[in-house]
């Protein structure tokens, strides 16, 4: 009975998310039973028939263990994290993600692996991963509602010309270590994130210079560490921070030493769910567009559990114990998600 609905999954997930006439589609999974393209994304990478403007989709429960290298300019998908495991598990890269083609994307992945950006205009979009660091060229990155989890996004403490003018917007960013929640990024537009820094005399946003740093919600748990460090000539304006008044700065609200997420949030549901702002949260109304500051405000709100956009969300399906005149009905209630 698993196999059939497997298979439903997959067939609606293709007819549903088709792209163009031209560009193909390809599954994802390493399971050699689930009849997919390709065991993993190297193996597509590696395929004459895999070209410029396809689409990689992982199959749902796909395990990917080995190091990954992106070397096409193709889309990959995922379906999303933190879902309910009885429709279906996320699909996981495990390894070392290494995105080499510019123009590249990937959305909807569970990634617990480091993500090295070594290609221009890359987007990694609603992906729950570990570390996300630049090398090679890497120019005009796009970090959009991730939930990045216990790790960093940024290089480590090296500034690099190559490594300028990311977008990091509508994420959750959670950190607990040295070099602080996104670092070294110049030009960087950085805007309605939520970002928590952990780590004792570690600052949240470190040398992120000539930038635009609006609309976020910046919490600095660690006994010394600051909101920012060496900022310089960058646009700091409407945002939430933990710290003291700044008067370099004081088009901002502070809340005046270390304030606790109780202060913000919800804090109820799930991993992601959670820093959806109170009713009564300073973070509300503030923002540049008169909208709330944090990941769930501004242009692009983040989408509870990374669904990719015009992917279909299995709300129940049901299989008939029994086949009637040699025929199985099988019944699916879908959503698209189309945010």
């Amino acid at each position: 009975m698993k196999t059939i609905i497997n298979t439903i999954v997959a067939v609606a997930l293709l007819a549903l998310t088709a792209t163009t006439a031209t560009a193909r589609s390809w599954r994802i999974n390493s399971d050699a039973t689930k009849g997919a393209d390709f065991a993993d994304i190297n193996a597509a990478m590696n395929s004459d028939e895999v070209q410029a403007g396809d689409t990689l989709y992982l199959d749902p429960g796909c395990q990917l263990t080995a190091t990954q290298n992106v070397t096409k300019r193709v889309s990959i998908v995922g379906c999303g994290y933190y879902l309910n495991a009885a429709v279906y598990l996320p699909a996981t890269i495990k390894g070392t993600l290494y995105l080499k083609a510019q123009g590249c994307k990937i959305e909807g992945a569970n990634i617990s692996g480091t993500t090295y950006v070594q290609a221009s205009n890359v987007t990694i979009e609603r992906c729950c991963t570990k570390d996300i660091i630049p090398s090679g060229t890497a120019l005009y990155a796009v970090i959009r509602q991730c939930y990045v989890n216990d790790a960093h996004v940024g290089p480590k403490n090296t500034k690099n010309v190559n490594w300028n003018y990311w977008t990091v917007e509508n994420c959750i960013i959670l950190h607990n270590d040295t070099y602080g929640c996104i670092s070294d990024l110049s030009y960087a537009t950085i805007r309605n994130n939520y970002l928590r820094e952990g780590n004792s005399n570690t600052n949240t946003i470190n040398r992120c210079d000539n930038g635009i740093i609006t609309n976020n919600i910046v919490l600095n748990t660690g006994n010394t560490g600051s909101n920012y460090y060496e900022p310089t000539n960058s646009i700091i304006k409407n945002n939430i921070f933990s710290r003291t008044a700044d008067t370099n700065y004081p088009d901002n609200v502070f809340l005046g030493g270390k304030a606790v997420e109780q202060d913000i949030f919800t804090l109820e549901g799930t991993n992601d769910q959670r820093y959806t702002l109170k009713a009564d949260s300073p973070a509300r109304g503030v923002a540049t567009d008169g909208g709330d500051c944090g990941p769930y405000g501004g242009a692009t709100p983040y989408v509870v559990s990374g669904l990719p956009k015009g992917h279909p969300y299995y709300l129940q399906y049901g299989v008939s114990s029994h086949a009637e005149n040699g025929k199985v009905n099988v019944n699916l209630k879908i959503q698209l998600q189309d945010e």
